[in-house]
């Protein structure tokens, strides 16, 4: 019986290490991660009659997995990309006529969704002025 309850006592110690970790530089949590990031700030949103280019501020959490991009369109709320973006910027082509607002969230490992940061998308004819070289920073497929 007093076997039984060494074995048992050392199960559970076993057990609990790797739940807690064990020293002092362990990054194990028992708490989970419900903080989301800060909202970005955007810099810029302009259009033209082909394309929609948004730039934002990157943030500076360690945990950051990247950025959420949603447009207005007629109306509707659509987050365009699939993925986190990982980079600060996003030109959209696509027949932009109807989009008003863009808005973009930060995005940790966990999941946690900061509060979107939203702008007016200006309009101009022909190119898309406020990025360097937007040709080089073009995402396609969404």
């Amino acid at each position: 019986m007093k076997f039984r309850m060494v074995l048992l006592a050392a199960a559970v110690a076993i057990s609990s290490l790797g739940l807690i970790g064990c020293g002092d530089d362990s990054t194990t949590s028992l708490t989970p991660d419900t903080t989301p990031p800060l909202a970005p700030v955007i810099l810029g949103a302009r259009g033209n009659d082909s394309a929609v280019a948004v730039w934002w501020n990157d943030n500076t959490e360690p945990d950051l997995n990247g950025y959420n991009v949603y447009i207005e369109e007629h109306g509707v709320l659509v987050r365009i990309n699939q993925q986190p973006i990982k980079g600060t910027y996003l030109v959209y082509n696509k027949n932009s006529e109807g989009i008003h607002s863009v808005r973009v969230t930060a995005v940790d490992f966990t999941g946690n969704e900061s509060a979107a940061a939203s702008r007016g998308v200006s309009y101009a004819n022909g190119d898309i002025d406020g990025i360097d070289n937007p040709g080089d920073k073009l995402i396609d497929g969404f």
